[in-house]
């Protein structure tokens, strides 16, 4: 039911073979071109996306996938807690509403964690690239817009599946959940360069975001809202169901 912090934290490695194994091309074929490294590093993790061309898809399932790789290491974090034992640990705890938050918060961290290390591996694929290798200023703008955009967007599937958990089996939560990101991921190619699709749609990646400060900072507080009215939904929830 419960992992230690330590055992969870480790699990959030599972992202670099990941990584590793799906862009064997660019690890042993690329050679250093012209390219910006944070150019690289965008488009390493989101995919070249073109507007309202559905097909081009496929170019960002490797993001997606360790989207849902986080939620199937994660998913059962907060679930786990609701079932033949949930009566039982329910009693020994002050409140419900706390559990939820510490658990988010414990989310929050493995998320923070794991995108670390996805970045990092990105990094590392990403700077065999390119002949200029130099990490200036607009390099750590990437990295903490990618940080920040892919973390927040990690704690938000896995929550949802997460809350869905507690009351279906994990795997349906999972496929449910999966439904919903690519619906959001279609409608983001559709109108790939429409100013509201780009701030609040969680799945769009329009490279717009780096360019403009104000979509950035827009963006970053669309999915904060996301994410706590998420929480706060949860929260009211698990406070009020029935356990016992």
């Amino acid at each position: 039911m419960k992992d230690g912090i330590w055992s969870s934290l480790g699990k959030t490695f599972w992202i670099v073979p990941y990584i590793v194994v799906l862009s064997l091309v660019d690890i042993f074929l690329a050679t250093p071109g012209s390219g910006v490294l944070a150019d690289v590093l965008w488009y390493g993790v989101w995919g070249r996306i073109s507007s309202g061309e559905v097909q081009t898809i496929v170019l960002s399932l490797k993001c997606i996938g360790g989207i849902f790789l986080f939620a199937i290491l994660f998913g059962r974090e907060m679930a786990g807690y609701f079932g033949s034992v949930s009566s039982v640990y329910f009693t020994r705890i002050g409140s419900r509403g706390c559990f939820v938050l510490g658990k988010a918060g414990r989310i929050c961290v493995f998320a923070i964690t794991y995108t670390g290390w996805f970045l990092a591996t990105e990094f590392w694929i990403g700077i065999r690239q390119v002949a200029d290798r130099h990490m200036g200023v607009r390099t750590v703008y990437v990295l903490f817009l990618l940080e920040g955009i892919l973390g927040t967007l990690l704690v938000l599937v896995c929550l949802a599946v997460n809350w869905l958990s507690v009351r279906l089996h994990v795997t349906v939560a999972v496929f449910l959940v999966f439904a919903c990101v690519m619906v959001l991921e279609y409608v983001g190619i559709l109108f790939f360069d429409s100013p509201a699709n780009v701030v609040l749609n969680p799945l769009c990646a329009n490279y717009r975001i780096v360019e403009d400060a104000g979509i950035a900072c827009g963006k970053l507080a669309a999915n904060g809202c996301y994410l706590g009215m998420l929480v706060l939904g949860m929260r009211f929830h698990v406070c009020r169901m029935d356990i016992f």
